[in-house]
């Protein structure tokens, strides 16, 4: 590889992000959620993240030895780490989700990667007296082996028609292609793709461009190589780092390459900027990893097992369903049957959480502005071509807003938050109870906070917003009670999602000062209440609203 391979001109240009000295940094991934980009020290078990936009970076997490991650649909972080333990990982809460592997009490994981169906395969190294495994993690956190006797599992890659997994044994010096069956998740007919000299080094951590192209890092190679789809080297980028050890794409539109190094502890054999982390400004797009799903509705919270609901054969609509609460009770109400219209003005965003909740007979989108009387009535339109009814609406679309004394907001902004907070609730229910009161069944949950009844300063708009909220569904489940049709609003405390990047800190801080369980809400604790509500079993009450403010509510 060494003579043949040409270096990539048009990708020399690259910058040292973070220098942590990590002793083998890995796992790089974009976390489209958040729009930052993670990675880890896994012997010192340590997590990092940077943040384009405000160029900081910082250490997240400490503890176990942390071998690969995957981002959850929530946007909690799924951590394999040492002895076959994997936990969630949500700023700082952790739920276990496999307590041990017994085979693999001497060893520890190294690199996981999301199916399209959110399971998550995952490897091991050799130990002293084993060697490493290929594992499959269900969506029910069940874990079987899928691959025995493998020196170092390491980079893999889902071919772009999903059809295939690149699959690479480091040691072995060998990526190979597997048959992948997206039903059940089962790879099978091995075959190699690429060998590797001694010289070249070790084959590492691995991703896929948008061109159907693998790239893969070669620790001890001082380099990230790209194949054709043939196998054959298309080109390198040499690194001032001999450990190049793994990459990914990330950034908005996934032209960013982010690559980790190791030997941040042996700087004068493998380089000055050994175990830091460098970026690639390219013309070359990437594809978004997939979601990881495992244990989101199964997991054991604080001991206690989440329920299942019946939601099979009901359509519902999410507003705002791309991101954050939306997202997370858009897949709760898929696990439990549920096809989902997702409806958000973020574009991008759709795209992704369609890719990862579900094919289009389950999951479809819909890019409109809830403020917009046209988008609305055209929305449930097309929901209804599609799916033939809709039984269940979740108002959540909303922002934040900014932080004013109500006589220096700005007049536009406080009109623009009461029409998309307010005025869009309105609209999405003005659209589609006509068709519920058709069918003769309903439910709606529209989601207010505990800012709309409590009031906050320096948050006149967002908390007004929230107030009419509350009103209208007491108004409409009173209009529809003898329908069937079931109105009931949420007001729950905040939740760290990207609905934080419009609040100042100190606002923020403000915020959890008043909560008496002394933490955020979690998105999956909204979903949990959601699925209930807008389920058969809430027969009777409506017009309610049901409190998420973790103590803080009076009334």
């Amino acid at each position: 590889m060494s003579a043949a391979c040409r270096d990539l001109a048009e990708l020399a240009q690259f910058e040292c992000i973070a220098d942590y000295g990590c002793e083998t940094g890995e796992n790089p991934l974009w976390h489209p959620l958040e729009r930052r980009l993670y990675w880890c020290d896994i012997p010192n078990g340590r997590i990092f993240r940077f943040d384009p936009a405000s160029g900081l970076h910082e250490k997240c997490y400490e503890g176990r030895p942390v071998g690969g991650f995957t981002v959850q649909d929530d946007g909690s972080l799924l951590l394999f780490r040492d002895r076959g333990n994997i936990v969630i990982w949500n700023e700082g809460k952790l739920i276990e989700v496999v307590s041990e592997i017994d085979k693999e009490c001497s060893s520890r994981f190294n690199d996981a990667i999301a199916d399209p169906i959110g399971r998550v395969f995952c490897g091991t190294m050799s130990g002293p007296d084993k060697k490493g495994s290929l594992y499959r993690l269900d969506l029910d956190g069940s874990i079987r082996a899928v691959l025995n006797d493998i020196g170092c599992s390491n980079g893999m890659a889902f071919a772009l028609d999903q059809k295939s997994l690149y699959y690479t044994d480091s040691f072995a010096r060998e990526i190979y292609v597997f048959d992948y069956n997206i039903q059940d998740g089962a790879i099978s007919n091995q075959r190699l793709f690429a060998t590797f000299e001694e010289s070249d080094g070790l084959p590492d951590g691995a991703t896929l461009d948008a061109e159907g192209r693998l790239w893969s890092a070669f620790w001890d190679g001082a380099c990230i190589v790209r194949f054709l789809p043939d196998a054959q080297i298309d080109g390198r980028v040499t690194f001032p780092a001999r450990k190049t050890s793994s990459l990914t794409f990330g950034g908005d539109d996934y032209t960013d390459i982010y690559v980790t190094t190791a030997g941040g502890n042996t700087k004068q054999e493998d380089g000055e900027q050994a175990g830091a982390l460098f970026r690639l400004k390219t013309q070359t797009r990437g594809v978004p990893e997939y979601f990881s799903r495992v244990g989101t509705f199964h997991a054991e919270i604080d001991g206690a097992r989440m329920n299942q609901i019946d939601l099979s054969h009901r359509h519902a609509v999410v507003t705002g369903g791309a991101q954050g609460i939306g997202l997370s009770i858009a897949a709760r109400l898929v696990a439990s049957g549920a096809s989902v219209s997702l409806w958000d003005r973020d574009e991008e965003l759709l795209s992704i959480a369609a890719k990862h909740l579900g094919n289009g007979k389950v999951v479809s989108v819909e890019a409109i502005d809830v403020s917009d009387p046209a988008g609305v009535a055209a929305a449930t339109a097309a929901a209804i071509e599609k799916h033939g009814k809709i039984d269940i609406l979740v108002a959540n679309a909303g922002i934040a807003g900014p932080n004013h004394t109500t006589w220096e907001y700005p007049i536009a902004t406080w009109k623009q938050v009461i029409d998309i907070n307010l005025v869009g609730v309105f609209l999405c229910c003005h659209a589609i109870v006509p068709h519920m009161l058709c069918q003769g069944y309903g439910r709606i949950v529209n989601v207010a906070s505990i800012a709309g009844k409590e009031g906050n300063a320096n948050a006149s708009a967002y908390s007004a917003s929230k107030a009419g909220v509350i009103a209208l569904t007491k108004s409409l489940g009173k209009e529809t009670a003898k329908q069937n049709i079931a109105v009931n609003c949420i007001t729950p405390a905040a939740a760290r999602t990207r609905i934080f990047d419009q609040m100042s800190q100190e606002h923020i801080d403000f915020m959890l000062s008043r909560i008496p369980r002394g933490r955020f809400l979690e998105v999956d604790e909204v979903s949990a209440m959601v699925a209930w509500l807008v389920s058969e079993e809430n027969s009777f009450t409506t017009g309610a609203v049901f409190d998420l403010s973790g103590g803080r509510a009076t009334y």
